[in-house]
């Protein structure tokens, strides 16, 4: 049976031992006291929102801080919106955990690259991907072109050295007509990237074409002729 791309979710209460937390969800473990001090005076406002596994335990898709926030205070329960697995895919998983995390905090480039392109590979455009993460068009282009990145490049962007953008422009610089990149040349174009600004950006990109197209050509002559 195909999985629907809209599943239907109903509201029930989940015991907090049954949940688990994504990958992604993980990196929103901090900062829940003022959640949790609200919780306790007014009660849970918005139930989380949830996924039931095979093995009959569920995985957060929206709310982590809630359900940290509840475990803090001992609840036993949680109020949550629930769905089978076996009515959503693991590409719907990534892109609603996705929206989700990406507007408490950045999430790592490579999480995010392996979830545009999964949901490229499902929807064929970049514009219901980026429908579907609540990202920008130009930023869901970006992560997409992230493993076309050279891994010393990719590195530096993993570990915040060089950002997407940036990364993405000094490679294009390095690249020859022929498709081939100049390793060495990319990290000089990163480093002088960096501090500019867009502006600045385009008139170095600009430049780096100009001097690529304006290689001197060989006069070609006829036999017996002199060059």
């Amino acid at each position: 049976m195909a999985k629907n791309s809209c599943p239907v979710f109903h509201i029930e209460e989940v015991s907090l031992d049954l949940i688990d937390i994504g990958r992604v969800g993980k990196e929103q473990s901090s900062d829940i006291d003022e959640l949790a001090a609200s919780i306790r005076k007014n009660g849970l406002l918005q139930p989380i929102c949830v996924v039931k596994k095979p093995n009959n335990r569920y995985q957060i898709l929206q709310g982590v801080r809630r359900f940290l926030a509840c475990r803090k205070l001992s609840h036993k329960t949680i109020a949550a919106l629930s769905t089978d697995s076996t009515k959503i895919d693991n590409d719907m998983i990534a892109a609603i955990s996705l929206a989700e995390s990406s507007v408490r905090q950045p999430v790592s480039q490579k999480d995010l690259s392996e979830c545009c392109n999964a949901l490229l590979k499902r929807y064929g455009s970049i514009k219901k991907v980026a429908e579907e993460t609540g990202l920008s068009r130009s930023v869901v282009s970006q992560y997409i072109r992230y493993d076309r990145l050279i891994p010393a490049l990719r590195a530096k962007v993993d570990n915040g050295e060089v950002e997407m953008k940036i990364a993405l422009q000094a490679q294009k610089a390095a690249t020859a007509r022929d498709g081939t990149v100049d390793s060495k040349a990319i990290m000089g174009h990163a480093k002088k990237l960096g501090p500019m600004n867009n502006q600045q950006r385009k008139a170095y990109a600009q430049a780096i074409r100009a001097s690529s197209t304006n290689v001197p050509k060989r006069k070609h002559t006829r036999k017996g002729q002199k060059a």
